[in-house]
């Protein structure tokens, strides 16, 4: 296993209705400048949890020579938290958070590539979840069939840095179970 390039910094975000100015946190693991292979992004689920669970990915760079570029969106982590921000279903939508993504993309000059193959992806998660501890994998399995992924068995199961990482601001968290519910007792009525 070789080891690769790591080059952490922060982007400027220009975040309408922010009303501070906003720095989206970024970690490259490789070098984009002399590269063999085209970059994957990382993009984290949510709300509110970080890259933290997903750095096994970075064994595309030391293995694989593919760089990879891991951040973590606005109130997430590293990057700018917007506390101030709870509970407004304006401000929270998807359309932010893909003109954030189209700002690390440009920031790096990766604008013009030709995202993943999703069929690819989920090969790939697999073999990397079957590389997961023994304990691990059987937590995960059991708890898919049985349906109780709410369990938390299987919350704590190898995630303990994300919970960590929503446990000290779980602004998104809130306004998105905010805004589910308020589409649910709108549908309800």
């Amino acid at each position: 296993m070789s080891t690769s390039q790591v080059t952490e910094g922060y982007i400027n975000s220009n975040i309408p209705g922010a009303e501070k100015p906003c720095k989206t946190w970024y970690k490259v693991i490789g070098n984009l400048d002399s590269r063999i292979h085209r970059p994957v992004v990382i993009l984290h689920g949510g709300p509110g949890a970080t890259h933290l669970y997903l750095r096994a990915c970075a064994d595309l760079a030391t293995k694989y020579s593919i760089p990879v570029i891991f951040y973590d969106q606005i109130e997430c982590g590293d990057s700018t938290l917007l506390p101030e921000k709870t509970g407004d279903a304006t401000f929270w939508t998807i359309q932010l958070f893909m003109d954030e993504l189209d700002n690390l993309l440009k920031f790096f000059g990766i604008q013009d590539e030709s995202p993943a193959s999703l069929v690819l992806w989920d090969e790939g998660q697999w073999d990397l979840r079957m590389k997961l501890p023994q304990d691990i994998q059987d937590i995960l399995l059991k708890h898919k069939q049985e349906e109780t992924t709410e369990s938390e068995e299987y919350q704590n199961a190898d995630l303990a840095d994300m919970w960590a990482a929503v446990a000290k601001d779980s602004t998104v968290v809130m306004t998105t179970l905010y805004m589910v519910l308020m589409n649910f007792i709108q549908l309800d009525s």
